[in-house]
């Protein structure tokens, strides 16, 4: 009767580990894309409910941190609040599901509320996703959100 040697015993538990490894990689992989696409298409809402505000009122709302203010969780939702963000029912809530998700971000309305932008943390790739009112929809690795002194936009 003959059993297996060390080596062989080893061998096994090597590959098996390597393929384990391998697997656990992609797993990890495809979770964090999955979490971007969530904010994406969170980000989508908010582009969406920031054009019927605008079109409804001709505004954004009151100017908030040109450059972008650093938040980890939403505004809390006020029907009357004085931007989109806080009293746009949906907006509000996507703003927080793409927080949930990503981690991290920073929203901007420019002077005159006629911009906005906003830019969540990514976990699939380095930077942040960013969208504005002109239609732009990208990752960013600045921190900051463009547009100079008046307008909110994504640098």
């Amino acid at each position: 009767m003959r059993g297996f040697t060390l080596i062989e015993i080893l061998m096994v538990v090597a590959i098996i580990g390597v393929l384990a490894t391998t697997i656990l990689v992609s797993v990890g992989s495809a979770h964090n894309k999955g979490i971007d696409t969530s904010t994406k298409e969170n980000l989508h809402t908010i582009q969406n409910q920031a054009e019927l505000r605008h079109s409804n009122t001709g505004s954004y709302g009151t100017a908030v941190a040109v450059q972008g203010s650093a938040i980890t969780t939403a505004p809390a939702y006020n029907s009357t609040g004085a931007n989109f963000f806080i009293s746009d029912q949906q907006a509000n809530l996507a703003l927080a599901a793409a927080l949930n998700g990503g981690g991290s971000g920073y929203y901007a309305i420019g002077v005159n509320g006629q911009s906005w932008a906003v830019a969540i943390e990514t976990k699939s790739v380095t930077g942040y996703w960013c969208v504005d009112a002109q239609g732009t929809a990208k990752v960013i690795t600045s921190t900051a959100l463009g547009g100079g002194t008046a307008v909110a936009v994504c640098p």
